[in-house]
């Protein structure tokens, strides 16, 4: 066996800031570490966050900006605990469709957490609800304040 092994390009992956209307604002900002940040998020405002890989769409999430400045870590189990997603409108969907269609050529499965998340809202939901969900429908996992828990 002779296989090439594939390297992942980090330079590939994007991470781009659009408001609820879909209207594209910024790009991320990555580090040497493939972290990323974007600065000038209005604190209170809801924001969608796109990530995609050489112009393949991989995922979104709709983030709640708590305190300008401050860094929210994305972690899968804090994602499939909350188990709360947002369907996204036919105008946003329209802005980013090129990313969409790329992702549908490849045929890219979900992520096994992603996966989870999305059983774990469908079964929290109501019955009428869960009829509307479609595994390949692009939508956003709620992240940044969402993910808070009250004490009180």
């Amino acid at each position: 066996m002779n296989e090439k092994k594939q390297i992942i390009d980090y330079s590939k992956f994007k991470c781009e800031i659009y408001n609820p209307d879909g209207k594209y604002l910024k790009d991320a900002i990555f580090n040497k570490d493939n972290n990323f940040y974007c600065s000038g998020l209005i604190p209170g405002q809801k924001y969608f966050v796109v990530f995609s890989y050489d112009g393949i769409f991989l995922q979104c999430f709709s983030f709640t900006c708590d305190i300008e400045g401050k860094v929210v870590y994305l972690s899968p189990a804090h994602i499939v605990f909350n188990h709360s997603v947002e369907i996204l409108s036919g105008s946003f969907l329209n802005n980013i469709k090129a990313k969409i269609k790329k992702r549908l050529e490849y045929n890219l499965p979900q992520t096994r957490w992603a996966k989870k998340a999305l059983d774990a809202f469908i079964d929290s939901t109501h019955e009428g609800r869960k009829k509307i969900l479609c595994p390949n429908q692009p939508i956003a996992f709620k992240v940044g304040r969402d993910l808070t828990v009250s004490t009180n």
